[in-house]
């Protein structure tokens, strides 16, 4: 948990400055994007290790079951999302490219994709909760949820955009 957030934060304290730095400067226009889908990637390396965890008891019948799930519900959420953003005005992905902001449909698709891959997560601590008696400590789970969201809010407004030695 620690170490996936701890990527998360690192890449997603400055997703414009993130872009800039992994990709041309065309694609920074998905800069918004890329913030929703570092909390999917979050999601699906907490799923696959509970998941892997599931399938060394031999749980690999719940652990596909799950699997199977989780690509439905995701399939599923990244279709409603684009079916909602490209039938907004100016709805094609790279529409306002120019003005360097992306069209809503593509911090939605993102946010479909995160939502489907946390629903299997959180299947899969259901099922881990059944057969173990076990989960993250709520605790624990509290102190790096406090700890991310603080590094996340004082690295968008700290330095401030633009000064010397910022990305």
């Amino acid at each position: 948990l620690i170490g996936s957030v701890a990527l998360v934060v690192g890449l997603g304290v400055r997703p414009m400055a993130t872009m800039r730095l992994l990709y041309p400067a065309e694609y920074v226009v998905g800069a918004p994007a890329l913030a929703v889908l570092l909390l999917g990637y979050l999601a699906f390396s907490l799923l696959t290790i509970v998941g892997t965890i599931l399938n060394g008891v031999g749980r690999t019948a719940t652990t596909t079951a799950i699997g199977l799930t989780t690509v439905v519900l995701t399939m599923s959420g990244v279709y409603l999302a684009l079916k909602i953003g490209l039938a907004a005005p100016g709805a094609l992905p790279l529409a306002r490219a120019a003005t360097g902001m992306a069209s809503s449909a593509l911090p939605l698709c993102a946010a479909g994709m995160a939502a489907g891959v946390f629903a299997g997560l959180v299947l899969s601590l259901i099922a881990l909760w059944r057969h173990f008696r076990a989960t993250f400590a709520p605790l624990s789970l509290l102190r790096v949820l406090l700890a991310a969201t603080t590094a996340l809010a004082l690295g968008r407004v700290w330095p401030v955009a633009g000064s010397a030695g910022l990305l």
